[in-house]
């Protein structure tokens, strides 16, 4: 167990420092934030699960590379009630008429109506709050590419879930990025 736990840190800070270019398959995206979740899944034992659906056709879709990981980070960090051995985080991936739709939920501790306020008016005006990073990040840097019908949307209800949903245009090809 602590041998496939240091492949996968491993392996995570090769994927994070290697320079492969700012996109990737949809595939490897999904693995490291796999390797990601199973960390987690080994730290926090017994605590929470995750399950992730994706349609195999869109696997060799081309994403910009850290969209998905962050995304999965902050549902970690952010929605696990540590208190409770129920917590879940569902991963879907779907092709949404032209688009890809990331779509990550946890059920855990939510956000207050305030809070989910802020945030979306931060997304919104593009502007980067301390606690916020990883997620403006994504979408600032979808915004840039494929203009303001893409990037992130939250929903959230305080102590019950929250739904992070990213689109982004679905691109088989790399030359479609020029």
């Amino acid at each position: 167990e602590v041998a496939q736990m240091i492949y996968s840190l491993g392996s995570m800070f090769r994927y994070s420092t290697y320079n492969n270019g700012n996109v990737v398959k949809l595939k490897e995206e999904i693995k490291y934030s796999k390797m990601y979740l199973d960390l987690c899944c080994t730290r926090y034992r017994g605590i929470f699960d995750y399950k992730l659906d994706v349609e195999d056709e869109l696997l060799d879709c081309i994403i910009p590379k850290f969209i998905l990981q962050p995304i999965v980070e902050n549902s970690v960090s952010h929605g696990i009630r540590k208190e409770c051995n129920e917590n879940h985080i569902k991963i879907d991936i779907v092709k949404n008429e032209s688009d890809l739709e990331i779509k990550v939920e946890d059920n855990g501790v939510g956000i207050d109506e305030e809070g989910l306020k802020n945030i979306t008016e931060n997304l919104k005006k593009n502007l980067q709050k301390p606690n916020s990073i990883g997620l403006m990040n994504i979408n600032n840097r979808l915004k840039l590419k494929f203009g303001d019908d893409y990037g992130i949307t939250i929903a959230s209800e305080k102590n019950k879930y929250t739904v992070v949903k990213c689109r982004i245009p679905m691109l088989r090809d790399e030359g479609e990025y020029v």
